[in-house]
Parts: structure tokens; C-alpha cells; sequence
């Protein structure tokens, strides 16, 4: 009974963003309950999710090896598919894509059908899965079947986060005025239930998608109230991601050393070799070529290939590709190295087009390459560097 109630004290503490205080109680459930019994893999699960938000290397490491520990013929009962899906999506935020190839292919074919409630956690992971191989459109499929799957069984709390990683997917997209009627929707829900974690995040991707479509300072304003509760949740991928958002919509208001000074504050707060911290970095090189002093571009120049050798060695990232790329060719133009940038641009439109042949229904790719502005600016460089 004490590693029940610890175990529900864990995940309470997860969904209103009490991320520290979730992986002590998690971990502490883990000491009373039997190893793969419903309330061991509730309990780590919780532990799992808590370890990522704050970076606890040491503590994810530890109960990835309990996890695998403890599996075997129980891989498939339902609580340990869902315990493997979110293992799995913990380390493809944290870049580590062979480890969550691993836990994913631990999961018996053919056995998602047992409750629509394992469905919803595979097809979760899965999704994030082939966001991190720059598939949006098959992010977007798999976060609705997600969705309706948690809807079916009354999960309304897991049913929001599936919304709002469907207006997420509609933001990679470039559709941004449906991303902003999703996301604001998301965030009704999320406040009525009091599920912080997925307050913060709702305002963290409206407040970047509220900019792109000139609405600045109220996309600010939905930025630094995410920024003040992903500190208070002390979630460090989502805070450096958000920080990162944030350079963003101060360079487009002109304000260029706050962008500056907050694209370093983002990149400084990233994870190591993580995926934010590539997306940080190539919002670095952005800002600094704003202005181009030779200081400033010198700077950019290593910012930009520090990220693209990160998206390189990970093997793929869940957002930020195409920023990636663009910066790492920008930086080396600005730097004179024309046939280098160039070769770099045509890469990256290379691969922007290797991408949006995937996305169906075929109706979404005209978007993605012409709505998401880093894609638009991304041939037009490459057009540019070729004449």
C-alpha cells in the first residue's frame, strides 16, 4: 500500500510540475513495490519522466538499467508497454535515438491491440520517434491516434497533451493559424484540470506561433510566463527550449542584444548533446548575424557548426532541422566561404524536399516548405549562393 500511494503521490506530482519531488517519490516507490508489478512500472514511469524535465543524467541512466533489468517474458503486459513507450520518448528527447530504438523494439509486435490505453502511449512514442527522423506528418497521424486512443478509455489528461502535440505538428508544418486555435483550446483544458506542465508547454509553442503570425508582444507575453514556470517545474530541456523561442521573438522585434543575451542564456542551459541544445546553438548563429561584426560572425560561424555536427551525431532531432542547416549555411556566407555555404544550402533544400515527399496527406507539403519560415529562407539562400 506505501508504494501505491507513493507511486500516486509521484505521478500527482508530475502533472502539476513538481519534477524534483516526482523522482524522489518515484524512486522511493520503487523501493517497496515488486519489480514489473502495475505500481512498480507507474512509479517508474513517473521517475523516468521527472529524471528527463530535470537532466538528472545519473537517475535516468540508473532506471533505464532498472527498467531493462526488470523485463524479459513481462515486456508484453500492458503497464510495461507503456512503461518502454515512455522510457523511450525520455531518451529521444534526451538524443539518445539508438537507446530508444532499443526499448521500443523490446515491445512485441502485434500486441498494441490489448487496451487502447498501451495503444496511445506506443503511438505517442512512435510519433516523437518520427519527428526525430523529421517526419512531421507522420507525427501529426500518430499523435491523433494517440489521442483518440486515451479519449476512448476517459484519459482527458493525456488526451490534452495529445492536442497539443497536434497543434505542435501543425506548428512544424507551418500551419499557424490552426496551431494557435489548437494550442489556445489545449490551454483552456489544461488550467481547468491544473495540469502545470501542460500550461506551460501550451503557452510555450502559442507564444512562438503567435509571433510568426505578428501578433509580437502577445507572443512574448505567453513566452516569459512559459519561461517563469519551467524554472519554478525546474524542467531544463523546456526552459532552454523556451528561452530559446524567446531570442527568436526579440530579434524580430528589433531588439538584438536582449536576443542575443537570451540565445546564450538558452544555449548555456541546455543539456549537453541534446537535441534543444543544437536548436539553441543554431538560434545563436541567427541572432549574431543580425549583426555582423567580425566578432559576432567568427561567433556564429562555430555556433553553426557546433550545431550541425550535434544533428549529425545524434542521428536526428524532434525540432529544429531546418534552423539547423539554414544557420550553419548563413554563418559560413557571412564568413566569405561562398562555395561552402553553398554547398551547405543546397544540402539543406535537398533535404527539406527529402522530407516533405514523406509527409501525407501530400496537401501538407506545400506548406512545410513555404510557410515555416526557416524553410522559405532556407532556398532562397540556396538560390541566391547558386547564382
Amino acid at each position: 500500500m506505501l508504494g501505491e500511494l507513493l507511486a500516486d503521490t509521484a505521478e500527482a506530482e508530475l502533472w502539476t510540475g513538481d519534477n524534483p519531488e516526482a523522482l524522489v517519490s518515484g524512486r522511493a516507490a520503487l523501493e517497496v513495490l515488486s519489480p514489473n508489478s502495475v505500481g512498480w512500472c507507474r512509479a517508474a514511469s513517473a521517475a523516468i519522466a521527472a529524471a528527463g524535465r530535470a537532466n538528472d543524467e545519473a537517475a535516468l541512466r540508473q532506471l533505464i538499467e532498472a527498467i531493462l533489468a526488470a523485463g524479459g517474458a513481462g515486456d508484453e503486459h500492458p503497464e510495461r508497454i507503456v512503461l518502454l513507450s515512455q522510457a523511450a520518448i525520455r531518451l529521444i528527447f534526451a538524443g539518445n535515438l539508438p537507446g530508444a530504438d532499443r526499448l521500443l523494439d523490446r515491445i512485441p509486435h502485434g500486441l498494441a491491440h490489448l487496451g487502447p490505453a498501451d495503444q496511445g502511449w506506443l503511438f505517442r512514442a512512435r510519433g516523437w520517434r518520427a519527428l526525430s527522423e523529421g517526419d512531421p506528418g507522420a507525427y501529426k497521424a500518430f499523435m491523433r491516434r494517440s489521442a483518440n486512443s486515451f479519449r476512448d478509455v476517459g484519459d482527458t489528461r493525456n488526451a490534452c497533451v495529445q492536442q497539443m502535440n497536434e497543434a505542435y505538428a501543425d506548428m512544424c508544418l507551418g500551419r499557424l493559424a490552426e496551431a494557435a486555435e489548437g494550442l489556445s483550446a489545449v490551454l483552456l483544458t489544461a488550467e481547468r484540470l491544473g495540469l502545470g506542465t501542460v500550461t506551460a508547454t501550451a503557452q510555450h509553442n502559442l507564444g512562438l506561433v503567435l509571433a510568426r503570425l505578428g501578433k509580437l508582444d502577445e507572443g512574448e507575453s505567453f513566452e516569459r510566463r512559459a519561461i517563469e514556470s519551467f524554472v519554478a517545474q525546474k524542467d531544463q530541456r523546456l526552459l532552454a527550449a523556451s528561452v530559446g523561442y524567446l531570442a527568436e521573438i526579440l530579434l524580430a522585434k528589433g531588439a538584438l542584444e536582449a536576443a542575443e543575451a537570451a540565445a546564450q542564456e538558452a544555449v548555456d542551459g541546455a543539456p549537453e548533446r541534446s537535441p534543444v541544445r543544437a536548436m539553441t546553438l543554431a538560434t545563436l548563429a541567427t541572432v549574431l548575424l543580425a549583426k555582423p561584426t567580425p566578432g559576432n560572425v567568427a561567433r556564429a560561424v562555430a555556433a553553426g557548426a557546433e550545431a550541425r555536427e550535434l544533428l549529425h551525431t545524434i542521428g536526428g532531432v524532434d525540432e529544429g532541422e531546418g534552423l539547423i542547416r539554414l544557420a550553419h549555411a548563413r554563418s559560413l556566407a557571412a564568413a566569405g566561404h561562398s562555395e561552402a555555404a553553398g554547398v551547405a544550402a543546397r544540402e539543406a533544400a535537398r533535404r527539406l524536399h527529402e522530407r516533405a515527399a514523406r509527409i501525407t496527406p501530400a496537401a501538407l507539403r506545400p506548406g512545410f516548405l513555404a510557410d515555416v519560415p526557416e524553410h522559405a529562407a532556407t532556398f532562397a539562400l540556396a538560390q541566391a549562393l547558386s547564382e
